[in-house]
């Protein structure tokens, strides 16, 4: 079993602090002759910042699949985090047809809402396109929506259906 415990807001600007641990069996100081705790793979992190990434979700549209629009594609997200969002790092980045990589800034929208616009696009392409954001801690924590790779969508130009005149 892992556990993690946040303990800046206890020791957070103490210089020397000292970290143990006592076990109580039945409201008692000791175990009761019995063998108590097996504790090890103990791991302390230490920064000068807090070292949690911003929270991005893709809020609707999330294009995925086929798409019957060729664009412009505006995507939204949520972004929160406790120590605040470097605006600038506030990034939709996208490839068509797996070329290089674009980037777009997210503008505010209201909230912790961010939105991004793709182009227009030609019929059948492939775009592939994901968020990213960094915190406004010294340590610049970044994280990217999805986690790994990219949501990929097919990009056509919608339905065309034969006319014929001849109804009389």
């Amino acid at each position: 079993k892992s556990e993690f415990f946040d303990l800046s807001l206890l020791i957070g600007n103490v210089p020397n602090a000292k970290v143990r641990w006592k076990l109580y069996d039945a409201g008692a100081a000791g175990g009761d002759n019995r063998s108590g705790w097996f504790i090890d793979d103990i791991q302390l992190i230490a920064a000068p910042c807090e070292l949690t990434p911003p929270t991005l979700t893709q809020l609707s549209p999330l294009l995925q699949g086929t798409v019957f629009f060729t664009g412009p594609f505006n995507l939204s997200a949520s972004i929160t985090d406790a120590s605040g969002l470097d605006t600038a790092s506030l990034q939709l980045f996208y490839s068509i047809n797996g070329g290089t990589y674009d980037s777009t800034t997210l503008s505010y929208i209201s909230g912790n809402i961010f939105t991004g616009t793709i182009p227009s696009v030609n019929d059948s392409d492939t775009i592939c396109y994901y968020f990213s954001s960094s915190d406004a801690s010294p340590c610049h924590n970044t994280t990217q929506y999805p986690s790994s790779g990219c949501t990929q969508f097919i990009a056509r130009s919608g339905l065309s259906l034969p006319f014929c005149d001849g109804f009389d």
